[in-house]
């Protein structure tokens, strides 16, 4: 299942961060994807200022980055990738992704995922951004039903 929405700003970008980390609990693979300045690390901000995370930027040079927060008072993490500088899929191996993957409390949340297939097909959550000129983004969001619908149809506001 899938739905599309505007995000009209950078902060409608972020709340959409928040309203995820609050909707949906760990763990969780979010799989991003779309062009440069398209918005994906904007999203990652949002989902930490939603888990108490304060200090986040792109790891492009890094590739992981781990962070602690708390969700309802429960200790999380959140595992940001970016795979931009991926030149080969496997070697994702050598990132330590299993055990991020394998995290119970984690919210792994990996930009550029279209450069790993098969990580991309095993994403709980997909997003495709997409950049509109002057300002704003169109996202796609797939997943299960009852995911989007936690996400969306929870805690009363329909939008980000």
């Amino acid at each position: 299942m899938d739905r599309t929405l505007f995000l009209k700003n950078t902060e409608a970008t972020r709340k959409l961060g928040m309203r995820l980390v609050a909707a949906l609990p760990p763990p969780l693979l979010i799989a991003l994807t779309g062009p440069l300045g398209a918005g994906k690390t904007e999203l990652v901000r949002g989902m930490a200022r939603g888990l108490s995370i304060q200090g986040i930027r792109s790891p492009s040079f890094v590739v992981l980055m781990i962070h602690q927060g708390e969700r309802a008072g429960q200790p999380v993490r959140l595992y940001h990738l970016d795979l931009y500088r991926l030149e080969n899929p496997e070697e994702l191996a050598l990132l330590g992704l299993e055990e991020a993957l394998a995290d119970p409390a984690g919210y792994v949340v990996v930009e550029w995922a279209d450069r790993a297939p098969e990580l991309l097909r095993q994403a709980e959550l997909r997003i495709a951004f997409e950049r509109t000129e002057p300002v704003g983004r169109w996202v796609r969001l797939e997943g299960s039903p009852s995911m989007l619908h936690n996400l969306f149809h929870e805690g009363g506001s329909r939008e980000p």
